[in-house]
Parts: structure tokens; C-alpha cells; sequence
């Protein structure tokens, strides 16, 4: 079983990271659980409290209250080995494309 986190405090955003991951896996022989967030400190709870061990996180960096890069940090000083993807709208957070690599098409 493969469980996945979603953290967005955009309900429309988390919408569609929900939708993403299960086409994503629709036709993967894999069983997945999806657990959906629109609050951080919500989803930290559910980290430390209830011992949620999840494989794959997908974090939205810019949250009210507590950004999704304070979470990861925390989760990793847990000892925490779920994948974490950051995910932003925003042009602050978003990487600057290399300019020493191929060009990205």
C-alpha cells in the first residue's frame, strides 16, 4: 500500500494534486491511499501525533502559518523517509532553470 500526502492550503490547488495523483496511479497494480490536507499545522499533527508514515508527500511551500519547507525540515529531523515534492504558484519559490544544462523542452 502506498501512501500519499497532500498538503495545499488552497482547496482548488489540493484539488487538483488530488486529481494528478490518481490518474497517475489509475492503471498502476499498486494500491494507494490519499490523504488531502488544507490546513499545515493539520497536517503536522497528523505527522507527529499520529505517527503518519507516508511515501510520498507532495508540499506546498507557501502556507499560511507555517511554510511546507519548516514541515519537511521537521519531518526529516524525525528521521522521517517519505519523498517530499514542493510544489508553489509562486514565482519567489519556483527554481531558476539551469543555464549550464541541456535546454529544457
Amino acid at each position: 500500500m502506498l501512501r500519499i500526502a497532500l498538503c495545499d492550503d488552497l482547496q482548488d490547488q489540493l484539488e487538483i494534486m488530488k486529481t494528478a495523483v490518481q490518474t497517475y496511479y489509475q492503471n498502476n497494480a499498486s494500491n494507494i491511499e490519499i490523504y488531502a490536507y488544507d490546513n499545515p499545522m493539520n497536517f503536522a499533527d497528523a505527522v507527529e501525533e499520529e505517527k503518519k508514515d507516508f511515501d510520498i508527500i507532495l508540499l506546498d511551500v507557501c502556507m499560511p502559518g507555517l511554510l511546507g519547507t519548516d514541515i519537511a525540515r521537521e519531518m526529516r529531523k524525525q528521521k522521517c523517509q517519505a519523498e517530499i515534492i514542493f510544489l508553489s504558484t509562486s514565482d519567489e519559490f519556483a527554481v531558476e532553470p539551469s543555464t549550464s544544462g541541456p535546454p529544457i523542452t
